[in-house]
Parts: structure tokens; C-alpha cells; sequence
């Protein structure tokens, strides 16, 4: 399947971790470079780990920019940063890291975790008042 301009942002979250990702809205664009149309923003990124994302990156990068025809141009928004200019995001990104580890820990089953017979567990019955 080919990968087209609206896919973007959604492979690169998929190579991210799920990592909250998407293009500059054309009325949050300031300045005039070239490239402006092809800058991605990844959301909640400590400084620390922005070169360990550009290196995720870098296997599929040669690809997106056949796609965009030219470079791919990423704006990093640092957690703090992503608290107060997008506020919908941190919080989304922090229950969606949440809804991962619920799933996580669910799913795999672990020596600390308490065995039971679902056949002895008492029934819940809810009375009319």
C-alpha cells in the first residue's frame, strides 16, 4: 500500500510508540522557510530524547521524503512546552500511555497476580429499592 501526505503523521506515531504526531496547521505556521507545508510536530519530547527519535526515524525517513517530495523538517514540543500550547495533547498522550499499560499488564499474565476459580466468586445482585 503507498503511503501518502495524510499518512504521514500516522506511521510516524506508529514508528514512535504512539507518540502524539501531526503536520503544523497551516494557521499555526510562522515564518516563511521552505518546507513549511512538510513540518511534522512530535508532541512531549524531553530534550534528552529528541536524537533517540531522530535516529527511530531515520530508516524510514528516505521514504516519507520521496513521498513529500523534499525534506522532512520535524518541530519537537517538549512536554512543558505541549502542557501549555496544547493541552488537549498532554493530556490525551498521557492517557493513552495509561490505556498501553492497563493493557500491558492485563494481558501478561505474572507471578504476583492472585489465581481464583471464576465459579467461586459470589454473584452481584442488585436489589430494586
Amino acid at each position: 500500500m503507498a503511503t501518502t501526505f495524510a499518512d504521514i503523521p500516522g506511521r510516524v506515531a506508529e514508528l514512535l510508540g504512539g507518540r502524539i504526531v501531526q503536520w503544523v496547521p497551516p494557521d499555526r505556521r510562522v515564518g516563511d522557510y521552505e518546507g513549511r507545508h512538510r513540518t511534522l510536530e512530535i508532541f512531549d519530547v524531553p530534550p534528552d530524547q529528541q536524537r533517540k527519535i531522530l535516529r527511530q526515524l531515520y530508516p524510514a525517513r528516505a521514504g516519507i521524503e520521496r513521498v513529500l517530495g523534499g525534506p522532512l523538517i520535524i518541530l519537537f514540543h517538549t512536554p512543558q512546552a505541549t502542557q501549555r500550547l496544547y493541552p488537549e495533547f498532554s493530556a490525551a498522550h498521557k492517557y493513552r500511555a495509561l490505556a498501553a499499560r492497563m493493557a500491558d499488564w492485563t494481558q501478561t499474565p505474572g507471578a504476583d497476580q492472585p489465581t481464583f476459580d471464576p465459579d467461586d466468586v459470589a454473584r452481584l445482585t442488585v436489589e430494586a429499592a
